[in-house]
């Protein structure tokens, strides 16, 4: 159909320009959530762009030094809000299942941290008297055989929905 190729033509040189203009903002002032949500795109263009790999080692090289801000050695948020906690922990999370899912491996740095910052979570939802799912129905786990945070959902179908690589 002419419409599709139409659209995809459309929709690809928008997602080019966005990532040009990603690339370019990148590291720049961004701070906190935002860095991490930002690399996330690069990184999901990189891996969604044909010819555009660079782009997934620059967001993991800029990833690795955002964990290393965000996320303090005790595996808490460097504001110390379990909510920022959980949004970083769930884009780690996000990250890391786009990688596998393109075939690459996950760094080290990635997988490290993302085993702090699970019990981190879980020890500040304790602490706070929180049980069950959040407010958005999500909870985490660190229970696994390899003691590593695993995302649930109120409907397990939800973890796959919209996690196309073509979406930024």
């Amino acid at each position: 159909d002419p419409h599709d190729e139409d659209f995809q033509d459309t929709f690809f040189v928008s997602l080019i320009k966005q990532t040009r203009h990603l690339t370019k903002c990148l590291p720049g002032t961004l701070e906190g959530l935002e860095a991490l949500y930002a690399l996330k795109g690069l990184l999901y263009a990189g891996l969604a762009l044909p010819h555009h790999e660079n782009l997934v080692h620059k967001a993991l090289d800029l990833l690795k030094d955002q964990t290393k801000i965000q996320i303090l050695s005790d595996g808490g948020h460097v504001t110390r809000n379990p909510d920022d906690l959980l949004q970083a922990l769930v884009t780690l999370l996000d990250i890391r299942t786009a990688l596998t899912a393109a075939g690459y491996p996950t760094p080290d740095f990635l997988q490290y941290t993302i085993d702090r910052a699970g019990p981190a979570y879980a020890h500040a939802r304790a602490g706070l008297g929180l049980r069950g799912h959040d407010a958005d129905g999500t909870c985490l786990r660190t229970d696994d055989r390899h003691g590593r945070a695993a995302p649930y959902l109120r409907d397990p179908g939800d973890l796959f929905k919209g996690k196309q690589f073509t979406s930024i």
